[in-house]
C-alpha cells in the first residue's frame, strides 16, 4: 500500500499514472490511502485515473501560468529567480546586498585591468571579507567568473538569449563590464614582461 497526503503527489503525468495503475491491475499494490479517501477496488481506480488527469492538467496549466508571469515581470524589468550574488530581495524587488555588493564591484574593477587570474581575485576578495550566503565558506572561483560574465551587474537582465532593462540598481558601469568581457575573450590582457 502506500500512504500519501493528496493522490496528485503520486503522479503529475500520464506516464506515472499508467504505472501506478499498472501497480493495481497486477496485484502488487493493494491500496492507496489519503487522509481523506481510499484506493482499492476498480471503481476507486476509475476515480484515480480522473485525480491523476485533473492533477497533470492542473501542472501543466501551473507551468504555463508560472512562464507568463515571469514574462511579464521581465518586460516590467522585474528580475525572477534567486538573486545573484552581490544582489537580495527587499519586499520583492532586487536591491544590492550591504555584504556582498562592494566585493562585486571591486571583483570587476580588478579584473578589468587584465593584471589578475580570477583565482587571486578570489582570495583578495575572501581575504576582504566576502563569504557565501548560507555557510560563510570561501566564494568559489566558478561563482565569480558566473558574476563577471552575468549582464545583471551592469543593469541588464539575461533570460533565454534576451535581454531585458532592470528596475534594479547597476552594480558596475557597462564599460566596465565591456572591459570584463574582453579579459575573459583573452583580447585585453596585460602581457608579463620577460626578464
Amino acid at each position: 500500500g502506500i500512504l500519501v497526503l493528496h493522490i496528485d503527489r503520486l503522479s503529475r503525468n500520464g506516464i506515472e499514472s499508467g504505472k501506478i495503475i499498472k501497480l493495481f491491475e497486477s496485484g502488487l499494490l493493494k491500496e492507496i490511502r489519503t487522509p481523506s479517501k481510499v484506493y482499492s477496488s476498480a471503481q476507486d481506480m476509475l476515480y484515480m485515473d480522473f485525480d491523476f488527469v485533473f492533477a497533470a492538467h492542473y501542472s501543466r496549466n501551473l507551468s504555463i501560468r508560472v512562464r507568463e508571469g515571469n514574462k511579464t515581470k521581465l518586460n516590467k524589468g522585474e528580475y525572477t529567480g534567486s538573486p545573484p550574488l552581490g544582489y537580495e530581495y527587499l519586499k520583492a524587488k532586487l536591491i544590492p546586498d550591504p555584504l556582498r555588493a562592494k566585493h562585486i564591484k571591486k571583483a570587476f574593477i580588478l579584473y578589468s585591468t587584465g593584471k589578475y587570474t580570477l583565482k587571486k581575485i578570489t582570495s583578495i576578495l575572501y581575504a576582504d571579507g566576502l563569504r557565501s550566503r548560507l555557510v560563510g565558506n570561501k566564494v568559489p572561483k566558478s561563482s565569480i567568473h558566473t558574476a563577471l560574465l552575468n549582464p545583471i551587474y551592469y543593469g541588464v537582465i539575461r533570460r533565454e538569449g534576451m535581454l531585458y532593462k532592470g528596475v534594479h540598481k547597476p552594480l558596475v558601469s557597462k564599460s566596465i563590464f565591456d572591459k570584463v568581457q574582453l579579459v575573459l575573450q583573452g583580447k585585453n590582457r596585460t602581457k608579463k614582461k620577460k626578464a
